[in-house]
């Protein structure tokens, strides 16, 4: 049974607060993803410096499947907070015809693009899959866009935070303001 989702954006929260890597950010992501959505399958993609969206973690998804869909993404890297996409029956959707074969190989009927989004825009996705047709409420698109916003914070943290750290590492602490 799915777990209501404002108690699920307040456990990420707290996930995200007390995680002491990305890794830890994206095992709650999913956990929460998977308990606020009443998904079996998820994952977690991000564009790499190349701008390519890679899987960075997943749930229930197999090495074919990955391989075969890493790289697709309906944004550009930086786009301003673009819109989730829902896909309610992927069979139908002539834009995802080249992998119609694995979706049916792993049991894909119905699946949602949620962006994750940052201060510079969207960094990444994670995506939401379901073995039959579905149609996703409102109030789940909400939730899952409210975790994309989460999740981009997340990686604000722990990416720009690791070059700052660098930063000063190498170049010491310079106080800046009122002292």
């Amino acid at each position: 049974m799915p777990v209501a989702p404002l108690l699920a954006v307040s456990r990420l929260t707290t996930a995200i607060a007390k995680a002491d890597s990305l890794a830890a950010v994206h095992d709650a992501a999913l956990g929460a993803i998977q308990d606020a959505l009443g998904v079996s399958r998820a994952s977690i993609l991000l564009f790499d410096t190349d701008g390519v969206m890679r899987f960075k973690a997943w749930r229930g998804l197999s090495d074919e499947y990955r391989a075969a869909v890493e790289g697709h993404t309906p944004w550009r890297p930086g786009e301003p907070a673009p819109d989730p996409i829902v896909v309610s029956d992927v069979a139908g959707e002539p834009s995802l015809e080249r992998y119609r074969s694995v979706f049916v190989r792993e049991r894909i009927a119905a699946m949602a693009f949620i962006p994750i989004v940052s201060s510079s825009g969207v960094v990444g996705k994670f995506m939401l899959y379901a073995e039959t047709p579905r149609t996703f409420s409102d109030a789940e698109v909400a939730t899952a866009t409210a975790f994309g916003i989460l999740i981009g914070f997340a990686f604000e943290r722990f990416v720009f935070g690791a070059l700052e750290r660098a930063t000063v590492q190498r170049w010491g602490m310079v106080q800046v303001g009122k002292g």
